[in-house]
Parts: structure tokens; C-alpha cells; sequence
């Protein structure tokens, strides 16, 4: 298994287009609609917090052909062009 980390997520490949994915400090809030969003891309998506004190999530994905990690860092990023937008209607 393949780890990679920085300060908020940690990534774990478990095989070519498999990952966990584990942002820390942040829990169902910040998991649900990047979980929601990749389960329009992804051949398989959840999202789990172990224990309630956990201070983590883990969103496990996994992708056909397309790589998994393009395709995770592609859906916050439309998460984040969603609530741009939202905000530039708002000022």
C-alpha cells in the first residue's frame, strides 16, 4: 500500500484506481457532498467515520480506467466552483 500525506489529507492507495482518502479535522459536513458528487464518476464511493471522538473521515473510492485521484481532486473542485458561484450571486 502507497501513502501519501500532507497537513489535512491522507491518501492510501490500495490499488490502481482504488484509494481511502482521510481528511482530517473534518467529518460528515465536509464528507457528504464530495461523496455524493463522486458517486456520479466512480464505480464504487463511501464515506466513514469509525468512532464519533474521531477527529478524521475516510472516503473510500474506486474508478474503472480514469485515475482516482484526478478523478477525487476533480469533484471538489466543482464542489468548490458550486459555492463560488453561489457566493458571487450573494455580493
Amino acid at each position: 500500500m502507497i501513502e501519501e500525506q500532507c497537513d489535512k489529507v491522507e491518501i492510501k492507495q490500495l490499488g490502481k484506481n482504488y484509494i481511502d482518502v482521510i481528511i482530517h479535522g473534518e467529518d460528515y459536513t465536509v464528507a457528504c457532498p464530495i461523496a455524493e458528487r463522486l458517486l456520479n464518476t466512480t464505480e464504487y464511493c463511501a464515506f466513514n467515520k469509525s468512532y464519533p471522538d474521531d477527529k478524521h473521515i475516510s472516503i473510500r473510492l474506486k474508478t474503472n480506467e480514469v485515475d482516482v485521484k484526478n478523478v477525487f481532486k476533480d469533484s471538489v473542485k466543482s464542489i468548490i466552483d458550486d459555492i463560488d458561484s453561489v457566493i458571487d450571486q450573494i455580493k
